[in-house]
């Protein structure tokens, strides 16, 4: 894409300098992303072209990796730069990134809820139990209603435990 524009907006003198730099940075970008495509396929086999949520979106980045790379080996002059106009579909790249990003955080915050609400159940039940305990203990005693101001803030057991169940 980039060769495209210098052609369009570049002085004619030194526009041949400028594609070839340009066309080895894209060649350089291809490579690495093929590389990267590599290792995908070598550290999970064939298993994200085919499977999970969206599987779709790596099947489309690896079919646009693949022919961009191919067409920048076999391709020259305009049929080339034609042919880097496929980079633009390398833009979905940055939505499946943001879209695992945003996935992955999700999940940490779906995991956290799941876990705080536990302990606020466990701590509640623990919490009844314990009020519970101490009526039980306030009954054999017979605490006036100012110990039990004292100790619980208020007069009546009762509300706790309409409370708390």
């Amino acid at each position: 894409m980039g060769t495209i524009i210098v052609t369009l907006l570049h002085p004619v003198e030194h526009e041949d300098d400028i594609l070839v730099i340009l066309n080895l940075i894209a060649f350089s970008i291809n490579t690495i992303f093929l590389i990267e495509l590599t290792l995908r396929l070598l550290a999970f086999r064939c298993t994200p072209f085919y499977k999970g949520e969206y599987w779709f979106l790596s099947l489309f980045d690896a079919i646009v990796v693949i022919s961009t790379f191919t067409l920048d080996v076999i391709l020259t002059g305009n049929l080339r730069e034609v042919a880097s106009l496929l980079v633009v579909f390398r833009f979905w790249r940055i939505v499946e990134v943001t879209e695992v990003a945003a996935l992955g955080v999700a999940r940490y915050d779906e995991e956290y809820d799941r876990q705080r609400n536990q302990k606020v159940k466990e701590l509640e039940g623990q919490l009844n139990k314990i009020l519970k305990a101490v009526e039980k203990i306030a009954n054999e005693d017979d605490w006036d209603d100012s110990k039990r101001e004292r100790i619980f803030g208020y007069s009546t057991i009762p509300f706790v435990r309409s409370y708390y169940d």
